[in-house]
C-alpha cells in the first residue's frame, strides 16, 4: 500500500517537474517572440514616419513644378498674374500644402499604430517574464522537495507517514 502511495507521489513530482520545465521553455519562447515583435513594430513606426516624410517631399516638389508651369503658361499666353489667375495659383498652392500635410498625417497615424503594437508586445513580454519567474520558483521549490526526500531515503517510511497524515488532515 505504501509503495503505491510512494509511486503516486514520485509520479506527481516528476510530472510537476516536467510541467515546470515545459512552462519555463514556453515562457522563454513567448518572451523572445514578444521582444522580436516589439522591435519589428518600433522599426515599422520609424519607417512609416520616414516614408511619409519622403512622400511629402516628393509631393512638394511635384506641386512646385506644376505651379511653376502654370505661371509659365500664364506668362507665355500674356495673362498677367493678378486677379483670378493669382487666385488660381494661390488655391493650387493651398491644395498642394494640404496634400503634403495629409501625407504626413497618414504616416503619423501608421506610426502611432505601430507604436501601439510595440507597447502591446512589450506588455506581453513582461507578462511572459512574470510567468517565467513564477515557473522558476515552482521548479526550485520542487527540486528542494525532491532533494529533501532523497536525502532522507533511509527514513522515507517515517517521513511518508507524516506526509500521509498531513494529506489526510487536509483532504476535503
Amino acid at each position: 500500500m505504501e509503495a503505491v502511495a510512494f509511486m503516486k507521489v514520485w509520479g506527481g513530482l516528476i510530472s510537476a517537474g516536467l510541467s515546470a520545465v515545459s512552462a519555463i521553455s514556453s515562457a522563454n519562447q513567448q518572451k523572445a517572440a514578444s521582444k522580436y515583435n516589439q522591435q519589428v513594430a518600433e522599426n515599422q513606426a520609424i519607417a512609416a514616419r520616414q516614408q511619409a516624410g519622403a512622400n511629402a517631399e516628393m509631393q512638394r516638389r511635384s506641386s512646385e513644378k506644376k505651379i511653376g508651369s502654370m505661371q509659365a503658361s500664364y506668362a507665355a499666353s500674356g495673362v498677367s498674374i493678378e486677379g483670378s489667375a493669382l487666385d488660381i495659383l494661390e488655391e493650387s498652392a493651398r491644395n498642394a500644402e494640404m496634400d503634403r500635410q495629409n501625407i504626413i498625417y497618414g504616416g503619423e497615424l501608421r506610426a502611432i499604430g505601430s507604436e501601439g503594437t510595440a507597447m502591446l508586445e512589450k506588455s506581453q513580454g513582461e507578462r511572459a517574464d512574470f510567468w517565467l519567474s513564477e515557473c522558476r520558483w515552482f521548479f526550485v521549490q520542487s527540486r528542494r522537495f525532491i532533494l529533501c526526500f532523497v536525502r532522507r531515503k533511509r527514513k522515507w517510511r517515517k517521513w511518508w507517514r507524516g506526509w500521509r497524515r498531513w494529506f489526510e488532515i487536509w483532504r476535503w
